[in-house]
């Protein structure tokens, strides 16, 4: 059904616009939202007097966006006008005000009341920066999919030193909704590219997600080498935790991140060239979850005996010691294969 919007244009009604104040996450937006739409804030204005709602002072607010992508729910034309409350005075607790700017390129959570076009919920956030540039066509895929791809695939008109910046953000709310696994897989895709700044970005990205895959041999010089010498303490400390208390560390991540996140993170130390890392997610991966990847089907039974048996020794006050990076690389970084303005990226 097509939405009315020229109630939302001019930010009149006939009855007060009741305000819809709570918090939800990324993944229960791109769970609940009805309407999913990315654009560029074009304007941004007032609407009306300042209410009260629950102890706070509340400003509507009219936002337009010059449509690019429609990921979920249908819309008319390639400019769209929404309302949407924030705080009009001074806030404690939470951020507040997540509203687009003019100039900001965004991923915006809808819905429809009685023929207005508002935000999906008011004050708090709903909606996520999008600095990767225009993409003119998003791969097929789950919501989850479309907007990690947004967050994490350069496309046209980047800000190459912006996206930069805000990479390990992105990278973050890429885990939240699609999970470590894929996104990194993202990841290593964009380590593929000819922009240095951004193969640099993505290679530190994977590195710091404890993948030695040799993204950082393609850095080479003073800049790989540092940032091997950043991360080393991170990646022995990791080493020791899963050698000597495995199962904590999978309990004390399960709390973080869930479950299957947690098992996706073992999946992923499983390519680490840093043998306590590998061979302790093999045995944790088996003993957990009873799984045993592709990597791991070369490791022998008695590998994963030892590896559980020195964390049994460790919880005894007796942890193994590091024994370095060794193995083999993983899997080359697939060259990625954009087009020419940069639009399409193989999944």
């Amino acid at each position: 059904m097509a939405l009315t919007l020229s109630v939302a244009a001019t930010g009149l009604r006939d009855r007060p616009l009741t305000p819809n104040v709570h918090q939800l996450s990324e993944p229960e937006l791109i769970q609940a939202a009805p309407i999913v739409v990315v654009g560029v804030c074009t304007n941004r204005a007032t609407v009306n007097r300042p209410i009260q709602k629950d102890g706070l002072q509340l400003q509507l607010a009219r936002v337009s966006l010059r449509v690019e992508n429609v990921l979920r729910g249908k819309i008319p034309g390639s400019q769209v006008n929404y309302l949407v409350y924030g705080t009009a005075a001074g806030h404690a607790g939470p951020a507040v005000n997540m509203i687009p700017t003019v100039g900001q390129r965004v991923c915006v959570f809808l819905r429809e009341d009685d023929g207005t076009l508002r935000s999906f919920i008011d004050v708090y956030q709903a909606m996520v920066g999008i600095h990767s540039g225009r993409h003119r066509t998003v791969p097929p895929g789950s919501l989850a999919e479309q907007v990690s791809h947004l967050l994490l695939v350069p496309g046209e008109e980047v800000s190459v030193d912006t996206y930069a910046s805000q990479l390990p953000n992105d990278v973050h709310t890429s885990v939240q909704i699609l999970g470590p696994l894929k996104s990194y897989r993202l990841l290593e895709l964009i380590a593929g590219s000819s922009v240095p700044r951004v193969q640099a970005s993505a290679c530190r990205e994977i590195y710091s997600a404890f993948i030695d895959s040799g993204c950082v041999d393609l850095l080479g010089g003073a800049l790989g080498e540092a940032t091997r010498r950043e991360f080393e303490p991170k990646y022995m400390r990791l080493a020791r935790q899963l050698t000597v208390n495995g199962n904590g560390w999978v309990e004390s991540q399960a709390t973080v991140e869930g479950k299957e996140w947690t098992r996706e993170r073992l999946v992923i130390f499983t390519e680490s060239k840093n043998s306590q890392i590998q061979t302790s997610a093999c045995a944790l991966l088996v003993s957990r979850f009873s799984e045993r990847p592709s990597r791991c089907q070369g490791r022998s039974q008695g590998e994963a005996r030892r590896s559980q048996g020195q964390e049994t020794r460790g919880n005894q006050g007796k942890p193994g010691g590091n024994q370095g990076n060794q193995g083999e690389t993983s899997g080359k970084i697939v060259e990625s294969r954009e087009t020419r303005d940069g639009r399409d990226v193989p999944r």
